[in-house]
């Protein structure tokens, strides 16, 4: 993603101030809430972000854990540009940040004029998305796997 996005910020029609604006973070600070609306999508320039999810546990509480971890130049935040869903997760910075800012309505106003750079980054952020999505099916998989383990019902599926 790092090359598409160096020459989407540096394209004199998608402009700063418009288009984008670049924040700072300092560390341990909320950038986007679970829950929340949003169409933004970030471009982590410099730093180290987490991604944590909300977990309800019985009674009332709820546990927060990570997901993964992101460092300079992965884009998070993606999907509110590709639905209009709440956001899934959570992202707070773990180090100090520099993080561009892209407006995704601006963002997808900007590709209907400029096709070929569209179809690239966006190629790019399923690409991305598709791994992702593949760790996570792993993480689910391994996770299941001690579930049944913790139970001893993998030698009852199994099949031995």
């Amino acid at each position: 993603m790092k090359g598409i996005c160096e020459k989407l910020l540096a394209h004199p029609g998608f402009r700063e101030g418009e288009h984008w604006k670049r924040l700072y973070f300092s560390a341990n600070e909320d950038i986007i809430s679970e829950g929340d609306n949003g169409r933004e999508v970030f471009l982590l320039q410099r730093g180290t972000v987490r991604v944590t999810g909300s977990v309800q546990l019985q009674k009332g509480s709820a546990i927060h854990p990570g997901f993964c971890d992101l460092t300079d130049n992965a884009v998070f935040g993606e999907f509110g540009l590709l639905s209009r869903n709440q956001r899934s997760a959570s992202v707070c910075s773990v180090s100090d940040c520099e993080i561009i800012v892209m407006d995704g309505s601006r963002l997808l106003e900007f590709f209907e004029h400029q096709p070929e750079m569209g179809y690239r980054f966006l190629l790019e952020l399923l690409e991305n998305s598709a791994r992702r999505l593949d760790q996570t099916n792993r993480k689910l998989l391994k996770m299941l796997a001690w579930g049944l383990q913790a139970r001893n019902l993998d030698s009852c599926l199994s099949g031995t």
